[in-house]
């Protein structure tokens, strides 16, 4: 009994000290997935993408597609652009927004991470899945969120971790550059994310602001 139980004990320390000297390239192994462009490319990659964050803070794949669903879906502190530019409908402004973006966001997930919507059955077509990368450094951070194809539920309500209640807050949603200031025991108790049509997401900011939400 104790010999087997130093074997299991000895065979987990092997298994982080490896995956502590790793850098994931590719998220999965389903090639059906990863090579379709149709919806099953962010049904594997992103719950991959969730998941791995819990473990491994340096891992990556390929971005087959430029719209921000499928982009957002592939992103992490690694990406591999496959993009086939000599493709007629290729567009090089929908590659550079891409660059654009990921160079901004990239930071944000090299600190603490957070599922906001469960770690439950996250490959059917008809949920939320939504995380946030806080960074203590600077009291910033991210939302990614997206709504599944199937998802009938046009509003959820998530909680944040790491900041701090008695602050103010300013988001900004990264599409269409709206911002909303919010207190910190607001976004950890209630923060709503709205997408109006299935298969989006959304890509909010948060940073610390000394402003305060106007009274109505």
């Amino acid at each position: 009994m104790k010999n087997g139980y130093i074997f299991k004990k000895n065979l987990l320390r092997f298994f982080f000290l490896t995956l502590a000297s790793c850098f994931i390239v590719a998220c999965n192994d389903d090639d059906d997935a990863t090579n379709s462009l149709d919806n099953r490319t962010s049904l594997v990659l992103t719950p991959s993408t969730y998941g791995l964050n819990f473990f491994l803070p340096l891992h990556g794949t390929g971005s087959l597609q430029t719209d921000p669903y499928s982009f957002r879906s592939s992103v992490s502190t690694a990406l591999i652009y496959n993009w086939k530019i000599t493709d007629k409908n290729a567009s090089v402004y929908e590659m550079q927004r891409c660059l654009k973006e990921f160079h901004e966001i990239r930071p944000y997930y090299y600190e603490d991470y957070y599922p906001l919507t469960g770690t439950e059955d996250m490959t059917r077509d008809d949920i939320w899945l939504a995380y946030q990368m806080h960074r203590p450094s600077d009291d910033s951070g991210i939302i990614v969120a997206f709504r599944r194809t199937a998802s009938k539920d046009k509003k959820i309500t998530v909680r944040l971790s790491g900041v701090d209640p008695e602050k103010y807050y300013t988001v900004t949603d990264m599409d269409s550059r709206q911002s909303k200031i919010y207190q910190g025991k607001e976004l950890t108790s209630q923060l709503p994310l709205i997408l109006e049509k299935p298969h989006s997401s959304l890509l909010l900011k948060y940073k610390v602001t000394n402003e305060k939400p106007n009274k109505e």
